[in-house]
């Protein structure tokens, strides 16, 4: 996993056909390979925190409350239409 300088990463999932030019760790990015399968699942796994970390996905309580609990430690997502769609966000080196 590519991490920045504040602790943040960017992953990219396409198939091999459609992966971005810049969907790569000189970018910042960490690429990942979606399979040849049409529908799939993406699983984003936590690990167990210290008990002091408010901001846990174990303490969400109940679902729909995830971004309250979590601020900003909640994971972003954002789809791209196309290779070229990410392409034009260019190569920000980390």
């Amino acid at each position: 996993m590519k991490v920045g300088p504040r602790g943040y990463y960017k992953i990219v999932v396409s198939t091999a056909d459609s992966r971005p030019r810049n969907a790569r760790r000189a970018c910042g990015v960490t690429w990942l390979p979606w399979g040849p399968a049409t529908q799939g699942l993406l699983i984003y796994r936590h690990m167990l925190p210290r008990r002091s970390f408010r901001h846990a996905i174990q303490r969400v309580g109940e679902p729909g409350n995830e971004r309250r609990a979590m601020g900003r430690f909640y994971p972003r997502s954002r789809y791209f239409k196309t290779a070229a769609d990410f392409e034009r966000r260019g190569c920000r080196r980390r």
